[in-house]
Order: C-alpha cells, then structure tokens, then sequence
C-alpha cells in the first residue's frame, strides 16, 4: 500500500505525549511484521532544549513541527510513529491484523480519519484497546481486555465514545494477533473481531451526527501515548494516572512518573505490530 510517514509532535486534538518521528527505534519491519515501538526517555536532557522536526514535517500548522522547552514545558518525553495512507476514499472494507500494545497509558491508533479539517471531530476507529490491565470508570472497566471499533464523535470522554462498539475479552486483546475489521457502506459501518459482527450503526438514519461519515477518509495507523482524550481522570486503575487533564503541565508529571509507567512497558509487548493490511472498494 502507498504511505506516507507522519513527523509531527502533536496530531489532531487528542495531544499526545508523543512525538511521531521517522526512527529505525519507531518504526521498522521485523520477521515480516510492521512494528511501531514507544521509545520512553530516560533522563533529563532528553525532554530539555529543542525539538525541530520541520524538515520533511508533514503538518502545516508550525507548532506541531517544532517545540522548545520552557521551564517546566518540556519535550515530548516518548517517540513513536505513525503512518497514513496517501490516498483517501469514501465506502470500502478495511482488515487489518494486528497485535495490540500492552503497556500503562498506551493505546493503538487503528482508525480512519476524515481527510477534511472540518470533520475533525469524527473517526472510525477499527481497532481501539487501551493498554492498562484493567481501566474502572462509570461503565465499569475499559482496560485491555475491551475492545472499542466503530464511530467516534468529538473529542472529550465519555461523549466521544459513547456511540463506539464495545467486546469484552476473557485475555488482553495484545495477547496475541487477531484479524480487525470494518466496513464502511453508504447506508451502514459494521465492526468486526475475527470476521464476528460486534457493533453495526445504521448511518442513513435523520441523525444529523451521522453526516460527516459520507465524506472522504484516510487510514491511519499508530501508538500514542497518555494526552488529554484517551485517560479520563478519576477513574481506577492499577497504577494511578501521573497526571491530570486540565493540568497545564501534564508533560512533565508524566514524565516524573516515569519510574512506576514504564515497569509495565515490558519488551515486545509494548509495540503496536502490523501483521496485514488489505482494503476493498465497495
């Protein structure tokens, strides 16, 4: 399939703790399989001083290309990738394997995203697991034995994924790899976990929310980490969360937190791995 790498430090509005970077660390092919492996830091100076990733930087807004540390603002404290399809389309079948990341605060980006600016607020997401062992809130647990894929509206939690289908596994879905599915019709956008159905959405209803979901969209495939969307506060978890959403310095406590996140960062477990990408027009 035709790619395009993404080199950026902030993407969208979720406001990851990651910047995405083109690094033989982040990003390589190992036995056949796509690997996209966080790559935490470890030490002071490597969350001080300047991060320029403009040249070949594929955002046009600047400050998502280039970032410099001030006082307590520090750098991205994690790299890691992320890659997207050149083209785009409206309607089609998307199946990818996969083995989810499992990790404290990790999370896959398995979506389609819409290719105008002003669908922002709107994806589908085909494969969405957070990586803590267990994730307790308001709708009970949301950790990395629950699988979310279908339609995403807005930004913040709990809205944003109120309309996503929910599968609870016995095991972590990074336990191993396993086939994700979506199809995408004019009238209908079905889910899929090992060619079983789990979530259908009727798009052709007179719910105006449904509307963005007759445009274009583009596949997009990464690892995020932490941010401000995806790690709702409040809630319990195996290990506290080292930050708060509407603290302003969200980089830098997590990053102090390092010590407790990172024990659960264990080898290979931690990668997001591609082992099949196929899609069809419909």
């Amino acid at each position: 399939m035709d790619y395009q790498l993404i080199v950026t430090f902030y993407m969208f509005q979720d406001y990851e703790f990651v910047s995405y970077e083109i690094n033989d660390n982040t990003l390589f092919i190992k036995d056949n399989k796509l690997i996209i492996n966080p790559v935490p830091a470890t030490s002071l100076d490597q969350v001080f001083g300047t991060l320029d990733l403009r040249e070949g930087c594929t955002s046009f807004v600047e400050d998502q290309c280039f970032y410099q540390q001030v006082s307590a603002y520090i750098l991205p404290p994690v790299k890691s990738a992320r890659i997207s399809s050149k083209f785009s389309f409206t309607y089609g079948k998307i199946e990818i394997k996969a083995k989810l990341p499992i990790g404290d605060w990790i999370y896959p980006q398995i979506q389609l995203l819409p290719r105008a600016k002003s669908n922002a607020g709107a994806k589908m997401w085909i494969a969405y697991s957070r990586g803590n062992s267990y994730y307790i809130g308001p709708d009970g647990d949301v950790g990395n034995t629950v699988l979310f894929g279908g339609l995403v509206l807005g930004f913040q939690e709990p809205e944003r994924s109120r309309l996503a289908s929910k599968k609870k596994a016995a095991v972590p879905y990074g336990d191993d790899f396993n086939l994700y599915t979506l199809i995408w019709e004019p009238d209908k956008i079905t889910v899929l976990f090992n060619n079983q159905t789990y979530g259908s959405y009727d798009i052709n209803s007179s719910d105006n929310r449904f509307d963005h979901f007759g445009n274009e969209f583009f596949l997009s495939i990464g690892l995020g980490v932490g941010g401000i969307n995806d790690f709702p506060d409040n809630y319990t978890t195996n290990n506290p969360k080292p930050w708060t959403n509407t603290h302003t310095k969200q980089l830098k406590t997590f990053f102090d937190g390092r010590d407790t996140w990172s024990s659960t960062w264990r080898k290979t477990n931690v990668q997001l791995q591609i082992d099949s990408v196929k899609i069809w027009s419909l």
